[in-house]
């Protein structure tokens, strides 16, 4: 059966569940097409529901060498030790500043797309 470019009909009703890590939904198998249809676009919201969630905060723990780590704001963590948070958090204002007085020099990050 085609959807969105796959062929299914060499799967058995087996290999979703493992493929997935889990059991195949409790609706049963096969599926019909609407049924695949509908679940791929609960997955999709899901998945969108998850990614804000995850964008939209950042998040804070203590490093394996006993660093401060925020998470959230780019690929990889930012770690401090706490007198180089204390130095960092003492200069807000002058980095506001470094910033405002450099606006036109400096990038914005764009959000990616996926």
């Amino acid at each position: 059966m085609p959807i969105a470019g796959l062929v299914l009909s060499n799967v058995d009703d087996d290999t979703f569940g493992t493929l997935a890590g889990r059991q195949p939904p409790a609706m049963g198998w096969p599926m019909s097409e609407d049924q695949l249809r509908a679940e791929i676009e609960r997955l999709r919201a899901e998945n969108e529901s998850l990614k804000s969630q995850r964008v939209s905060r950042a998040t804070l723990k203590v490093s394996d060498k006993g660093g401060v780590s925020v998470y959230g704001l780019g690929r990889f963590p930012v770690t401090l030790y706490k007198e180089q948070w204390g130095k960092l958090l003492d200069m807000a204002d002058d980095i506001r500043a470094f910033i405002k007085e450099h606006e036109a020099e400096l990038k914005t990050r764009e959000k990616p797309e996926s």
